[in-house]
This record gives C-alpha cells, sequence and structure tokens, in this order.
C-alpha cells in the first residue's frame, strides 16, 4: 500500500501533468491511488473537462 502522502504527490503529479501525460503513465500513477484519491483526481478530470467543453463552446458563439 502506498503511503498517504504518497498518494499526494501522485495526484499532485497527475494533476499538473493531465495534458502531457500519456495514457501509461496516467494508469501507472492511477492504479497506485487509493479509491478516496481516485475519486478525486475522477472529479478533477470531469471539472477540467467540463470547464474545457464549456469554453470552447463559448468561443463559437462568438
Amino acid at each position: 500500500m502506498v503511503s498517504n502522502s504518497k498518494q499526494k504527490e501522485i495526484v499532485a503529479k497527475i494533476m499538473n501533468e493531465i495534458e502531457i501525460m500519456d495514457e501509461k503513465e496516467f494508469e501507472a500513477l492511477y492504479n497506485q491511488l487509493d479509491i478516496d484519491h481516485q475519486m478525486f483526481v475522477d472529479g478533477a478530470i470531469r471539472k477540467f473537462a467540463d470547464f474545457t467543453v464549456d469554453s470552447e463552446h463559448g468561443d463559437s458563439d462568438k
């Protein structure tokens, strides 16, 4: 089991590098997380995706 502090480091790395990280690296890091940290990452990715979609649609209306 990965320590809580190490999981926080992994979450920070994922959040900071999500746009440039390849799928294999993401999965390797994500799979080290417990369910609580995975849920946090999932939520953050959803918010990021929602923001990106909203931003794209906002620009297309102009």
